[in-house]
């Protein structure tokens, strides 16, 4: 699974949810869709940590 995998699953599932489960979403979904995303970009090295300037 590649991070667009992921990406995808998450906006797809979200969107199912709307769709055919009249789930709305709230801010508390949103924020960890985004925590999910952050951390997965992280961990791919999508994203790269702020280092310490000396």
């Amino acid at each position: 699974m590649t991070r667009r995998d992921l990406g995808e699953l998450l906006l797809l599932g979200a969107l199912w949810g709307w769709l055919f489960l009249a789930e709305r979403p709230s801010a508390g979904m949103l924020a960890g869709c985004a925590v999910i995303l952050l951390g997965t970009a992280l961990a791919t090295g999508a994203l790269r940590w702020p280092s310490a300037q000396a």
